[in-house]
């Protein structure tokens, strides 16, 4: 049964031939006095496989499909050859992610954000709020005259109440109802949803597709109930998703002393080149790759390029893959990894 969470529903406004959205002021809302048990917990630690996961499946929401190897690669070797145009993007989608759980992209000031994410996917001629009116689905956005005052009011919104799931989900829904942005307001509207709840979302919401996209318009119609639901299992899920990427527990066993010195390592930089994960002038460390890559524990995953080759460790790297669904029902990885995780 879904508690109704009422808001005053998103109105009509005609502007020349176009009847676009209306959205009513949120910033003096009363608080709800709805809570979930994880209101109270201190905000959790997102480190980079959680926030590699957000990054993949938020852009997987927008129709930018890359592996969990290619997004990685992106990130820790952007100037790399066999990085993709789409590969660069969820990186910098990656960065919006980190940027809001480092508290640098808030309600009141993510342009910073959105610009480097759109010059992530070479679109920097949308970088700053919206001059074109916007329709998504059966949704036509605010006029752009609207934005900037609806924006202030969703900024106040956010410093004036409780830093709940409740609030975090209207806010979420409020700045996909305003749309600021020609492009990329999903993606940085989620980052910012993430920074509020110190947890992934992505996962969550991607698998929910259908029921993500129907609570939002049941928010524009004065029904948040949905919505707020939605995310609370989608922070409930992602806070799983921080314990287990933080909480790798590899196959030590039976390895030598240099083996287990580039495990360390490999745990910081899980996907490269061989020159970029071991030193190059070590030949221990070396010896130790060496090792893990006859162990299968460290493969190959893109082609053969000699010292430029690719590689992967598997139990980090499988780890991601578990967790960033594909947007298909369900997948299985047993016999069919190989080819998922290539960059």
């Amino acid at each position: 049964m879904t508690t109704i969470i009422s808001v005053p529903p998103t109105l009509v406004e005609r502007v020349g031939p176009l009847a676009t959205a209306l959205p009513p002021a949120i910033a003096r809302l009363p608080e709800t006095g709805i809570t979930y048990p994880f209101d109270r917990v201190p905000p959790q630690r997102m480190g980079f496989g959680a926030a590699l996961v957000e990054a993949v499946t938020s852009s997987r929401i927008e129709g930018i499909d890359v592996s969990v190897t290619q997004a990685a690669l992106a990130i820790l070797q952007p100037r790399y050859a066999l990085v993709t145009d789409a590969g660069r993007a969820v990186a910098a989608n990656f960065h919006a992610v980190t940027d809001a759980l480092a508290g640098v992209a808030r309600y009141d000031d993510h342009r910073a954000a959105h610009d480097r994410l759109m010059k992530g996917q070479h679109t920097p001629a949308f970088a700053g709020f919206r001059e074109t009116f916007v329709r998504v689905g059966d949704h036509v956005a605010p006029a752009p005259r609207r934005v900037w005052e609806l924006m202030v009011d969703l900024a106040e919104f956010t410093s004036s109440h409780q830093s709940t799931v409740v609030n975090a989900a209207l806010a979420h829904a409020q700045f996909e109802t305003i749309h600021p942005y020609a492009d990329g307001n999903g993606r940085i509207g989620r980052a910012l949803l993430v920074g509020a709840l110190g947890a992934p979302v992505s996962p969550w919401l991607l698998m929910e597709r259908p029921s993500y996209y129907d609570a939002l318009r049941d928010y524009r119609l004065g029904d948040a109930g949905p919505l707020v639901e939605l995310v609370a299992a989608a922070a409930d899920h992602g806070f799983d998703i921080n314990e287990e990427t933080d909480d790798c527990q590899p196959d030590l066993d039976g390895l030598s002393e240099e083996a287990l010195d580039v495990v360390a390592r490999l745990h910081e930089r899980p996907v490269g080149t061989r020159r970029r994960m071991v030193p190059a002038g070590s030949k221990r460390l070396s010896a130790g790759f060496s090792e893990l890559i006859a162990r299968e524990q460290v493969v190959a995953v893109s082609d053969d390029c000699g010292l430029d080759t690719v590689y992967a460790y598997l139990p980090v790297v499988l780890t991601w893959l578990r967790l960033a669904p594909t947007g298909r029902v369900q997948t299985h990885y047993s016999g069919k990894w190989k080819r998922e995780i290539r960059v």
